[in-house]
């Protein structure tokens, strides 16, 4: 894990990870069910966590050379958290 609630002027990055040659930005999303959780995502947060990992990479060079990923952990309120890998692509990275 490289950072926990990374602050930026975008908005605030839950959880940036690395994995190998990868960078991870994770949401993390808790609601009354998985099903909930997963659609509180919706297009204007995405291209908020989109940019602010893209301000992060900026103020962190050595990563910027790297593969990104984006990330869900849903967690609804019975039952385990849902990891979705690799939840979406943004536009030109």
């Amino acid at each position: 894990m490289l950072a926990r609630r990374a602050a930026t002027p975008y908005g605030e990055i839950d959880l940036v990870c690395r994995q190998g040659d990868c960078v991870v930005f994770v949401e993390v999303k808790a609601r009354a069910s998985i099903a909930a959780a997963l659609e509180a995502l919706g297009p204007r947060q995405r291209r908020r966590i989109a940019d602010a990992a893209r301000h992060y990479l900026g103020r962190h060079p050595p990563l910027a050379v790297l593969d990104c990923r984006f990330d869900v952990v849903a967690i609804g309120r019975f039952g385990l958290p849902h990891h979705l890998l690799n939840a979406w692509t943004p536009g030109a990275f």
